[in-house]
């Protein structure tokens, strides 16, 4: 059976070819030229009558009852009959007739005539044929409704017209523009760029001549013109399902200035909610949006402020607010790119982590960024990695978890522990820090140390302590 379009075509050919009527001794008695002809149904005949009921695309079956009573004339009426309806081709088992009856009539008007050597049964026949015939209609069905899920699909992800234009190309397999009216390019797929044979089908179509293309009017001031490897009715379905899909997306567009950042924000955002598909589907979507996330490694990055600087300079990013995701180039240093944000005034604390292209590399390190830029603010330095957050890494997950972590002291005697632990436990440096004589500092810590129990001199105690410090200071800057 032929395969086109992703679902099955039932030729007179594919009849031959079947394991029934090889047993049977089948041969080509007429038109042999024409067994590409394609069957739509199986109808046994046994009256001149079956003209009235064709539709077109039957293959039909006889045992030549009616035949053998014919005149020649009568029976060349009848097949020329079948013939202007349509029909594939005819099958003759000889138990009535001599298949000469028949031969001379098919071979004059181009109807394939097979003719069986040996006894068949009509119901098995038909019951192979109706069975692969209905089972390539349900194969187009699905495909019809896969191709609509996976455009409808590509819609809800919230990619923009860019997305979907690249999800277009995928299902089909095409090469897809989505321009402006000027003609200029919004979007196009595949990855790759488009080929020769597209822009040859395009020069065509714009001269008016004879093309593959298909194009379809976008509105608003749009066109999107497509090259796909079949080109069949589904195709041409998807394309105008793809069209009024661009032009919902096109209408709900923020201004032009904010389209691209707001595109890739969303993918951002999926991807730190991990619903970003394969790492192949990471770097596609990336790429639809204008960002190329192959060009070094990835680093996560979340700053205490905005992180927008990164798009003006140009650099491979996906920014959303105080996060992103970002293409570092071999040899650059990922702590440079944060200084100088920290420098510029768009950030106060910025926290990194590298991470592999896998979704879930890509999650967790976003996570992980968050975590240490908030231990940067908290506890400082201003650059943090995610890889050196030690024992505040879990505080900082707690408290970005929801988790408020408050101190056992008032605010006086919290201030103390706090420059205590900001300059190492060194009681001249914290007198200094708080702006107090070091007296006045040993008799604040005696009335704390009465009051919670606390031998401030043990190591276990300073620990303790320094983590409660930062948890607070963290609850206090996420709240």
């Amino acid at each position: 059976m032929a395969e086109e379009s992703g679902h099955s075509v039932l030729t007179v050919a594919d009849v031959l070819a079947l394991e029934l009527l090889r047993s049977a001794d089948v041969s080509v008695a007429a038109a042999g030229h024409r067994l590409g002809n394609r069957v739509e149904w199986v109808h046994v005949f046994e009256t001149p009558a079956v003209t009235g009921m064709l539709r077109g695309g039957e293959f039909l079956l006889t045992t030549g009852i009616a035949l053998a009573a014919m005149a020649p004339a009568e029976v060349d009426a009848l097949v020329a009959a079948v013939a202007r309806a349509g029909a594939a081709g005819i099958g003759l088992e000889p138990s009535h007739v001599s298949p000469d009856a028949l031969t001379t009539a098919c071979r004059s008007h181009d109807l394939p005539l097979l003719v069986f050597g040996r006894p068949v049964r009509f119901v098995d026949i038909t019951h192979v044929l109706n069975e692969r015939l209905v089972s390539g209609e349900l194969a187009t069905l699905r495909r019809a409704v896969s191709l609509q899920a996976q455009l409808r699909e590509a819609a809800r992800e919230g990619l923009g017209p860019a997305g979907l234009v690249a999800a277009l190309g995928e299902v089909l397999e095409a090469q897809v523009l989505l321009e402006r009216a000027d003609r200029t390019p919004i979007a196009s797929a595949p990855e790759a760029g488009l080929d020769v044979a597209f822009l040859e089908a395009l020069d065509r179509y714009r001269q008016r001549l004879p093309t593959a293309l298909h194009s379809r009017s976008v509105q608003p001031g749009a066109r999107l013109h497509v090259l796909s490897r079949r080109g069949d009715e589904l195709d041409l379905l998807a394309v105008d399902e793809a069209a009024f899909l661009l032009s919902v997306a096109l209408a709900a567009q923020p201004p032009a200035e904010e389209v691209p950042s707001a595109e890739r924000a969303r993918l951002l955002q999926r991807l730190a909610e991990g619903r970003a598909g394969s790492r192949q589907e990471i770097l596609r979507r990336a790429r639809s949006v204008g960002v190329d996330l192959s060009r070094g490694r990835l680093w996560a990055i979340h700053g205490r402020g905005s992180l927008a600087r990164l798009e003006r300079l140009g650099m491979d990013a996906l920014v959303d607010g105080p996060r992103g995701l970002i293409a570092i180039a071999p040899g650059a240093d990922p702590r440079a790119v944060a200084r100088d944000l920290i420098r510029r005034g768009e950030v106060t604390a910025v926290g990194l982590e590298a991470c592999g292209t896998e979704p879930w590399h890509i999650t967790e390190a976003l996570a992980t960024a968050e975590r240490a830029c908030l231990v940067a603010a908290a506890a400082g330095p201003q650059v943090r990695f995610g890889s050196d957050l030690g024992a505040l890494a879990p505080v900082a997950r707690e408290v970005l978890a929801g988790g408020r972590m408050g101190s056992r002291f008032d605010e006086p005697g919290l201030a103390v522990v706090e420059a205590l632990v900001a300059t190492g436990w060194s009681k001249a440096s914290a007198a200094k820090r708080l702006g107090i004589a070091r007296q006045r500092l040993y008799d604040r810590l005696a009335v704390l140390s009465a009051r919670h129990g606390l031998d401030f001199d043990l190591p276990q105690t300073r620990v303790e302590l320094s983590l409660e410090v930062w948890a607070a200071r963290m609850s206090s800057l996420a709240s």
